[in-house]
């Protein structure tokens, strides 16, 4: 009876120890640690679980774990100020989980960037980043301690290089600014200087990026969108302009085909009709030339009106 207690508590006992599996959603990962060091990381993406069914096994309890770890939480403020760029992004810092994603959004605020005339701006952008590896999700994890500091660093810079290049609030106001803008196609590159910087440092892989909004002195900004509007209005005209020249060059075109196919159709019909008349030779020949010669001075003149066309000249012929 006692031998069989024993036994019966020893695989009780077993069973517990073995018991120790975790789930983890699809575009997630966990991390198991023996102790405080870095053991393994489940990607469900890339095994499916024991028996298929998603459950994966973490290991003997009480030698192996699920890794707990602090996270910083940004956000953007639905309520924020637009005159106040200290509210568009909300911190949470230090928020405790067991599941990173592998993609990761995260709003960053850069203060006062300069552009190339030296006024600044303040500029909320947006980041998103991808965990590639299992080697990259390790380092932000237990390299970097899954901060967005060290991102928001590196991203800073290149961003601050970037609209230092633009001339000045007017031109930065006309340019794209939403994600796949071509000002950004740089630091998107996979294997591009700054990405290879990137994850080097952190982990993190920079896979998309936008401007979502930004501020400047009032006077500034109501300035430069000024300018940007008479540059908008001068563009339309002058493609009002262009357009409407091309219109009339067609039409030109079109009438002076026109007439020339009536003129040839016409010295056909009149060849014919000197033939009937019996009329050949040098006379056949001496009347086709005149007329001819007249239909030439009447394409000299549609050539004319074609040119006068084109150059926006109003010429009467």
């Amino acid at each position: 009876m006692a031998t069989s207690l024993i036994i019966i508590l020893f695989i009780l006992n077993l069973i517990v120890w073995l018991w120790n599996f975790t789930t983890v959603e699809s575009g997630n990962i966990k991390f198991v640690v023996k102790g405080e060091q870095y053991h393994r990381t489940i990607d469900p993406d890339r095994e499916s679980g024991i028996f298929g069914i998603g459950w994966h096994w973490v290991g003997l309890r009480k030698i192996y774990r699920v890794h707990q770890f602090m996270i910083d939480k940004n956000k953007t403020n639905p309520d924020r100020d637009p005159e106040k760029p200290k509210t568009w992004v909300l911190h949470e810092n230090g928020v405790l989980t067991t599941t990173l994603r592998k993609t990761i959004p995260i709003p960053y605020l850069f203060e006062e960037v300069e552009l190339a005339d030296r006024s600044r701006i303040d500029l909320l952008g947006y980041a998103i980043f991808e965990i590639q590896t299992a080697e990259n999700a390790e380092k932000f994890v237990f390299g970097i301690k899954a901060s967005s500091r060290p991102s928001g660093a590196i991203l800073g810079s290149k961003v601050s290089d970037i609209v230092k290049a633009i001339p000045d609030l007017t031109e930065f106001i006309s340019k794209e600014k939403e994600e796949g803008a071509p000002m950004f196609k740089d630091m998107l590159e996979p294997t591009g200087k700054f990405n290879t910087e990137l994850e080097k440092q952190t982990g993190l892989t920079l896979v998309g990026f936008y401007i979502a909004d930004y501020n400047a002195a009032k006077d500034i900004v109501d300035a430069a969108n000024e300018e940007t509007v008479a540059r908008l209005k001068a563009k339309a005209v002058i493609a009002t302009a262009e357009g409407n020249a091309q219109a009339i060059t067609i039409q030109a075109k079109a009438k002076a085909d026109e007439i020339k196919m009536l003129q040839d159709a016409e010295l056909e019909a009149i060849d014919a009709q000197l033939v009937r008349l019996g009329i050949s030779g040098p006379e056949k020949a001496r009347i086709l030339g005149k007329i001819k010669m007249a239909n030439a001075i009447e394409k000299t003149k549609l050539t004319t009106l074609v040119l006068s066309a084109k150059t926006g000249t109003n010429l009467n012929i």
